[in-house]
């Protein structure tokens, strides 16, 4: 395995972006958001997605020097227009506003309108909780030609993969994050395992016909993603799908008014002392986390760990040793520092 060390990755990804077009602040925040995904051992939705940007900035989908603009405000909620520049930019600045809402009035719901891809959703409910509120988003994904998701007991691509995130702070820097597609798995991971000729997990995809399979390569020729959990799974994606398309005037890739693929995106901040006193709510936090790590695990596992737990493992392991890029992923990177005239990062080869 091949890798490469996050702070000069990220530097060459925010010079790459700025050459492309982008505002330096904009780069600058896009290449953080990318490369801490990585870090966190998301990959699927960190530098596997620079090429994808590039691509789009060419061919006039994405704007990168958009700023998005809030358009309305009414009590607790507002909307967002991002203009089809960088969703990241846009969601930082909604979960921003969120915030003040959630300070100011007790919550804050933030729609942002013409967004394209927002990256790792729980990097926005992250920033709220680091204020000391909880944060929420979910999201519809779809691809360039609309749905990517079967309906439960269906064959045909309709539905987003319609993540959920949703950040608690403990007061002890150790914030729970929970962040979770409602599709089986998502589609930068199909991605990942295919460059990795890897197979997915069972009960990830279809394939063409409408039977289960394992291979990446029959989702991209005509197969479809699955709802995790089944018709539970399938009910959830179904709540996100109307919720953060129809709130952010964006139709659903089933509607005949559905033109192009998007991000769309609402975020939630909430006042905990609105409801109790913030000092009750992380000692309660607290014991109920200390409680459940510290819990005996069962036969095949080494602990028991909340959400966020081992994406911090990770963290703390890949800014040490670097983040693992593959070959596929590295021919692309070569590609763009010769395009741009730029220096790629120094790469480790590794056992």
């Amino acid at each position: 395995m091949q890798t490469i060390q996050s702070t000069p990755l990220e530097t060459f990804t925010t010079a790459a972006l700025i050459a492309a077009g982008a505002p330096e602040t904009h780069a600058a925040t896009v290449a953080k958001d990318l490369i801490k995904a990585n870090l966190l051992g998301h990959d699927s939705h960190g530098i596997v997605h620079l090429p994808r940007y590039l691509a789009k900035i060419d061919s006039g989908q994405l704007n990168p020097a958009a700023h998005p603009n809030l358009i309305k405000q009414k009590g607790s909620t507002a909307i967002i227009d991002a203009a089809w520049g960088f969703g990241f930019v846009a969601a930082h600045q909604a979960a921003q506003h969120a915030t003040q809402l959630a300070t100011t009035i007790g919550t804050g719901l933030v729609a942002i309108q013409r967004v394209s891809h927002v990256g790792r959703l729980g990097a926005y409910p992250e920033q709220i909780a680091e204020q000391g509120l909880i944060g929420i988003a979910i999201s519809s994904g779809t691809g360039p030609g609309g749905g990517v998701v079967a309906p439960y007991g269906g064959s045909q691509r309709l539905l987003g993969t319609n993540p959920l995130a949703i950040a608690i702070p403990t007061g002890d820097n150790k914030n729970i994050l929970i962040d979770l597609a409602t599709a089986k798995t998502s589609g930068g991971k199909i991605t990942i395992a295919q460059r990795r000729n890897e197979t997915l997990p069972k009960g990830a995809i279809i394939n063409a016909q409408g039977y289960p399979s394992q291979d990446p390569e029959d989702f991209f020729n005509g197969g479809a993603q699955l709802p995790f959990g089944e018709h539970k799974g399938y009910a959830l994606n179904i709540a996100i799908e109307l919720l953060a398309n129809l709130l952010t005037n964006f139709p659903p890739p089933t509607s005949s008014q559905w033109k192009r693929p998007g991000n769309p995106t609402l975020i939630g901040a909430i006042n905990i002392e609105n409801f109790i006193p913030k000092s009750t709510f992380y000692n309660l936090i607290q014991e109920f986390a200390n409680t459940l790590r510290n819990s005996p695990p069962a036969p095949g596992f080494s602990a028991v760990n909340l959400p966020g737990d081992r994406s911090q493992k990770t963290l703390k392991e890949r800014q040490q040793n670097g983040i693992p890029i593959s070959p596929d992923t590295l021919t692309e990177l070569h590609n763009i520092a010769q395009r741009y005239a730029l220096e790629l990062p120094v790469i480790k080869e590794t056992i």
